[in-house]
């Protein structure tokens, strides 16, 4: 079926002055016409196929890549957060200790211990803040790569 035809009043305002073996000339080169536009159309819808399938595969790639490393990131962020989590505990654990003997010996020292624990608390909030925002970013990552995903189309 002929996507592009000339309107049959159009082909008519063409034959109108011209012999009728001419007109069956101008009959035949729009058939010829009609068939190249359908031949060049079904070539260019070939082409954007191949185009879309091969974006699609080479974005799932991309996408899969971005979360394994995405991932490998979060695991490691993960590791360091209670690899320092067990510092802070230690760290906690020897601050009390020292106040609770402090605590039976030199007011200098109590006021120093005191200061100790309230640090190693402060740095204890701030890891838990760091952590919940990385959490976020990495949420945020994810759901923006999928929905990337979704939206990009090649030209």
């Amino acid at each position: 079926m002929a996507r592009y035809k000339p309107s049959p009043e159009l082909m008519q305002i063409y034959k109108d002055d011209l012999p009728d073996d001419i007109a069956d000339v101008v009959d035949n080169v729009a058939a010829k016409a009609e068939s190249l536009v359908d031949d060049l159309l079904d070539q260019y819808e070939e082409e954007q196929a191949k185009k879309l399938e091969s974006f699609k595969q080479n974005t799932a790639k991309d996408i899969s890549n971005f979360e394994t490393e995405l991932s490998l990131t979060l695991q490691q962020i993960n590791e360091e957060k209670e690899a320092l989590t067990a510092q802070i505990n230690s760290l906690r654990a020897a601050a009390n200790a020292l106040h609770d003997k402090a605590s039976k010996a030199d007011n200098s020292l109590i006021i120093e211990t005191d200061k100790l624990v309230h640090l190693s608390n402060a740095l204890d909030s701030r890891i838990k803040s760091q952590r919940e925002k990385l959490t976020k970013v990495g949420t945020a990552i994810g759901n923006f790569a999928g929905s990337m995903a979704g939206l990009k189309l090649p030209l």
